[in-house]
């Protein structure tokens, strides 16, 4: 069976490597939100880092592409592979109005993707003297319910028929917005709470909710206006799958300052 494996898998890396050879092919432009997403996403003395990141280097390293991470703001990645200013986003969530101008798995909308970089977990983080809890249906969020601006994770809520408040950058401005106004809830990674804790400025100040909000799988996705297409796009898919299945990555990538 597990030599099997080993074939399957050198095959799919030999098929995916020949749809894309190409000795004129340019360096495939990834945005990457410039946020601090840790550990899956985040920038570190200089280098563009996180489990996502290794994942898709992995992937692409093994299939010999050349390419290159651009950090910039959630809303610029976006704006720039809907124009084809960018060939590839790193990652982002399925989301039907982003499907119009981005190339995403077939089985995106899935609650876990097969070509998936990764899984994430969002939770309701409240207040430490808050009694908000829930046990099974969720039937309200706290209010403000803080997400970043133009995360996905907002809109999902918004379609659940929850306000939200998105007019802050990121999940940092959203927890320090909470210590202050000792109310709400920030929608975010339970990891976060983790961070917070090391810090004097939020430890023993706030609360995770144990019970995930939501579970989402996050994708390398590519621009229809970009140099990448479907073809192209499903064969890395499949070594994206390849490599995180025999990933090793297991060391969790502490919070720095």
């Amino acid at each position: 069976m597990l030599l099997m494996k080993c074939v399957l898998c050198s095959l799919l890396i030999l098929s995916a490597s020949c749809v894309l050879a190409d000795d004129s092919q340019k360096p495939i432009k990834i945005c990457l939100d410039s946020a601090d997403w840790r550990p899956f996403i985040y920038q570190e003395s200089g280098q563009v880092k996180g489990m996502h990141i290794e994942t898709i280097r992995s992937s692409l390293n093994t299939m010999n592409l050349s390419y290159e991470f651009i950090p910039a703001p959630w809303k610029r990645c976006l704006k720039g592979a809907e124009k084809g200013r960018y060939d590839a986003i790193a990652t982002a969530s399925f989301n039907q109005d982003r499907a119009a101008y981005l190339w995403y798995p077939s089985d995106a909308s899935a609650l876990i993707s097969t070509a998936r970089v990764g899984q994430v977990q969002y939770n309701i983080i409240v207040h430490s003297s808050s009694n908000f809890q829930y046990d099974n249906g969720l039937t309200e969020v706290p209010q403000p319910a803080r997400v970043p601006r133009d995360y996905s994770i907002g809109k999902d809520l918004k379609a659940m028929g929850f306000e939200i408040d998105d007019s802050s950058l990121n999940d940092l401005q959203n927890l320090k917005r909470l210590i202050r106004e000792k109310n709400g809830a920030v929608i975010a990674l339970p990891s976060l709470v983790t961070w917070a804790n090391q810090h004097e400025e939020f430890a023993g100040k706030i609360k995770l909710i144990e019970k995930p909000l939501k579970s989402k799988s996050y994708f390398l996705v590519f621009s229809k206006k970009g140099q990448i297409n479907a073809d192209q796009a499903q064969a890395i898919w499949q070594q994206v799958q390849a490599a995180r299945e025999n990933a090793q990555f297991k060391e969790y990538n502490s919070y720095g300052q």
